[in-house]
C-alpha cells in the first residue's frame, strides 16, 4: 500500500513554527527562574536537591528505598529498584 504526502508548504519545511513555540517555553522558564527567585525553579520542575525536600504524603508508595534491618544497617531484598533508578546505569546486578 502506497501513501500519498500532502507536500509542505515553505511556512511547515522551515520548522518556524515549532521554534517558536519552543523558545516561548524556554523564555518562560527563564523568565519564572530570573525574577521569582529560588523558590520560582522548585516550582518550574528544576528544584535544589540537597537543600530542598519535596513534600511526600503519608502513605505513599512510588518512592523507592532501601530496607534497614533491626541495627540499622541497610538490607539489601534484591528487588532491583537501584539499577532501574540509577540514570547513568552504572549499576549491575
Amino acid at each position: 500500500m502506497i501513501v500519498e504526502r500532502k507536500k509542505l508548504s515553505l511556512w511547515e519545511r522551515l520548522f518556524l513554527p515549532a521554534f517558536v513555540a519552543g523558545f516561548k517555553v524556554t523564555w518562560r522558564h527563564f523568565k519564572n527562574n530570573l525574577f521569582k527567585g529560588r523558590h520560582a525553579a522548585a516550582q518550574v520542575g528544576a528544584g535544589y536537591h540537597p537543600e530542598f525536600k519535596w513534600p511526600v504524603r503519608e502513605g505513599y508508595r512510588g518512592a523507592p528505598y532501601l530496607v534497614k534491618d533491626q541495627e540499622g544497617r541497610t538490607k539489601c531484598v534484591s528487588c532491583q529498584l537501584c539499577e532501574f533508578v540509577c540514570p547513568p546505569k552504572g549499576i549491575w546486578i
